[in-house]
């Protein structure tokens, strides 16, 4: 009697060669639970089939999480790379704002120290140079910046 003309309607108890054949990946304590609960072949690949979906969705649960760890890392590796890049110095002011000497912003202006900061930078020259560059070339936004130290 061949397996495709099997008309038995009672299934017997698989064996454990049946079992290590259709799920040569099976664990053995798999496969002796399914012995000892007298499961049929069908029954066990059953069950076989949920415990991989099981297996499934908690890898995919630990990549998610694994990869939401890497993510967060890279943030931090991001935030002390630009950190370092900026020697541990806070960000001066906002670029829409003149700072004054007190540290006081006023709206409308432009911070003159990014400016120079910016020119010494674009142009490869000191600090002091690109802030005598800007002076000349926007005296409002040096006046903006001093004026509070000048006008008492």
């Amino acid at each position: 009697m061949s397996d495709s003309t099997n008309t038995e309607t009672t299934e017997s108890v698989a064996t454990l060669a049946e079992l290590k054949k259709s799920m040569p990946d099976s664990s053995a304590d798999f496969r002796e639970q399914q012995i000892e609960a007298g499961a049929t072949l069908n029954e066990a690949l059953s069950s076989y089939n949920v415990e991989l979906a099981a297996e499934n969705k908690r890898l995919v649960d630990e990549k998610s999480e694994a990869d939401k760890k890497a993510i967060e890392a890279e943030e931090k590796a991001a935030a002390a790379a630009k950190a370092a890049a900026t020697n541990g110095a806070p960000k001066r002011g906002n670029p829409a704002v003149a700072t004054n000497a007190d540290g006081a912003g006023e709206e409308g202006g432009t911070d003159y120290v990014q400016m120079a900061r910016a020119e010494a930078k674009e142009s490869k020259i000191s600090f002091r140079e690109a802030s005598h560059n800007i002076k000349k070339r926007f005296p409002e936004a040096r006046e903006q910046f001093l004026g509070p130290v000048l006008n008492g």
